[in-house]
């Protein structure tokens, strides 16, 4: 808040501030030469308005009323411009390059003096910036004592003579200061960048560590993991994704359900042979890439862990924790209460794992959106246990929203459409695979074809003869 004094002296300074600025329109509009005084006037305009700016967003301003006095000398020589034609361009030169300096000063004030913290204080600079504005006020007091004592040509001469020992004096001395405070304010700007890389270092240091100790607790759950139903695990790092430029349009549909479906569960089924596992490979690089990738499993059948359910939740949440962090200590709770519930039934893994931690982490802060990829669910054994999982899948969805999404593939099995038609229509959508356009898929197996026989071509093994096999061997 502003003390009376200082609000005085802003009000004070805005009057004397729009004087300067009247009588400058003025002196353009009455001067023929207007191109002659157009960047005079330009230069005391910009300058008045600019301390107007300064003086409006300090809440500290010139409680000792020392601007006003300078910026009165320039109303002055504006003033006294019109009753001196044939000095106008000088007084108005000198009006001009004094404004400009106020407004200068008051600039590098509000800048490098407000608000700063201890880095950037500097005596050096500190006194640079007040040898300059004692410089500004000696040479208005000098003209303030000539006015007074009533010599009108005197007062002429101290104004507009850029030899005179008022003017001349400040002219010296305020381009050794400026020359001076530059060459701190330089050092200034350097230290203060240096001050902010330093903080941004310290910050990816403190996240390189959080990340650190995040995955170090996630390490410690005592819970089984399947490492090769990962999408991208080792095991399956030879498996093909959808080649750029086919399944354009259902990738995109899938990608668009993912930021903004309203419905939590997206079930891409399709006969064995259609590509879905290949399809769910590029969801999940896809929605990696984008860092909504919560967790995946891909069931395999006769693949021992991977053909089973009893390792989905343990895994899943493992994966999830890492994505969602303030899900550990929930996590951590279930597995201290009960060391062996990574070996308890689905729905007991499931409450305690995902469930609970989920609902914890939901009551205290928005849950970071997250999309688990769960392909070949028809090759979950026992079949029973598949309806088990659609169920408490939806519990997840009832619970969070679109917070928490799952893409699922599978064949489009009697019991499997049964068990979706069971959780309810309003919480999943589905695209069956035959049902694409057979344009699209002609031209998404074309397109494979071609690049693959380009593959084989460039082999040096085969040593085929050049354009073979020929555009109409594999025409479709």
């Amino acid at each position: 808040m502003t003390t009376e004094p200082q609000d005085a002296s802003r009000a004070r300074t805005r009057e004397i501030l729009d004087q300067v600025v009247k009588a400058t329109e003025t002196q353009y509009k009455e001067n023929p030469r207007k191109d002659g005084i157009r960047a005079t006037a330009h230069r005391i305009l910009n300058s008045a308005l600019s301390f107007q700016d300064v003086i409006n967003n300090a809440v500290k301003f010139d409680p000792t009323g020392y601007a006003s006095s300078a910026w009165a000398i320039v109303s002055l020589g504006l003033t006294m411009a019109k009753n001196h034609a044939d000095l106008r361009d000088a007084l108005l030169d000198s009006s001009g390059y004094l404004a400009d300096l106020l407004s200068r000063c008051a600039f590098i004030e509000d800048q490098f003096f407000r608000d700063s913290g201890p880095l950037r204080q500097n005596t050096q600079k500190d006194r640079s910036i007040i040898r300059a504005y004692v410089a500004i006020l000696q040479y208005s007091a000098k003209v303030r004592r000539v006015q007074e004592s009533g010599t009108g040509e005197k007062i002429v001469e101290s104004i507009t003579d850029g030899a005179s020992t008022q003017l001349a004096q400040l002219k010296r001395s305020i381009e050794e200061e400026e020359s001076l405070l530059h060459r701190w304010l330089l050092l200034d700007e350097h230290l203060h960048r240096k001050a902010e890389a330093e903080e941004i270092l310290s910050q990816i240091d403190k996240l390189a560590v959080n990340i650190q100790k995040m995955h170090e607790a996630v390490a410690m759950l005592n819970l089984p993991f399947v490492e090769g139903a990962l999408f991208d695990s080792f095991m399956d790092q030879n498996e093909d994704k959808c080649l750029r430029g086919t399944r354009e349009e259902l990738l995109q549909q899938v990608q668009d359900w993912g930021r903004s479906g309203d419905r939590g569960i997206f079930w891409l089924s399709g006969m064995a042979g259609t590509g879905k596992s290949t399809i769910a490979r590029t969801v999940a690089q896809a929605f990696k890439e984008h860092g909504v990738l919560g967790a995946s499993f891909f069931f395999k059948r006769g693949r021992g862990d991977r053909s089973s359910a009893a390792k989905l939740f343990p895994t899943v949440v493992k994966q999830l924790a890492i994505h969602i962090p303030q899900m550990i200590s929930g996590v951590q709770k279930a597995i201290d209460d009960d060391p062996t519930i990574g070996g308890k039934s689905l729905e007991e893994q499931f409450k305690r794992l995902i469930l609970q931690p989920l609902l914890a982490v939901n009551q205290g802060q928005a849950v970071s959106s997250a999309v688990v990829v769960i392909d070949a669910l028809d090759e979950c054994e026992p079949k029973e246990d598949l309806k088990t999982v659609l169920a408490l899948l939806a519990k997840v969805v009832t619970a969070t929203g679109t917070a928490i999404r799952f893409f699922l593939t599978s064949r489009p099995e009697q019991r499997i459409r049964f068990s979706f038609e069971q959780i309810g229509q309003t919480l999943y959508q589905s695209i069956p695979l035959h049902t694409v356009d057979d344009n699209v898929i002609k031209h998404d197996i074309t397109l494979y074809l071609t690049n693959k026989i380009s593959e084989i071509q460039q082999n040096p093994e085969y040593n085929l003869p050049p354009g073979w096999p020929g555009e109409a061997q594999i025409e479709i």
